[in-house]
């Protein structure tokens, strides 16, 4: 039943709002080790994309509509996962990442709606920093590119 429930809220705020995108406000992580906000100080580079709070086990929705590309990983060291994808029908190289979640397997290579479940957030800060256990917020981390440059998407999450 809660497999269907976000999606059916989502069709009718729709319907009842007559818009074809509904911004679900999401809360950026912000904690004692950083802030989720794009262009963020990462001692000396910039956060090329946005932190979402999440919870262990959450289901992640997919924010608009994506290829989903294949599977990925924040570094190659990193325990957790995510994936690569090509939001809407862009065919000009932009493409993105969304790291600290378990893509399920049956979206791998497909087309992914706006609302529709992409996997499970991971337990990132224990899989990946567990130095930082009770000072940093778990989170999805997504971020978008544009040829080699970085996609400031914060206003389509918050």
């Amino acid at each position: 039943m809660a497999g269907i429930l976000f999606p059916l809220i989502w069709v009718i705020l729709r319907f009842l709002t007559g818009k074809q995108r509904i911004k679900l406000i999401q809360r950026l992580r912000n904690d004692s080790t950083g802030s989720g906000h794009f262009g963020a100080s990462r001692g000396n580079r910039l956060h090329n994309g946005v932190d979402i709070e999440s919870t262990e086990g959450e289901v992640i929705y997919a924010p608009f509509m994506m290829y989903v590309e294949r599977y990925s990983k924040a570094s190659s060291g990193s325990k957790t996962s995510g994936l690569r994808f090509t939001p809407r029908d862009i065919s000009d190289g932009t493409h993105g990442y969304m790291w600290y979640l378990q893509p399920y397997d049956d979206v791998i290579g497909e087309w992914v709606g706006e609302g529709e479940p992409l996997g499970v957030a991971q337990n990132m800060v224990g899989l990946d920093y567990p130095h930082l256990k009770g000072t940093m917020q778990n989170h999805i981390h997504i971020e978008q590119w544009a040829g080699g440059l970085p996609i400031n998407i914060e206003n389509s999450y918050v």
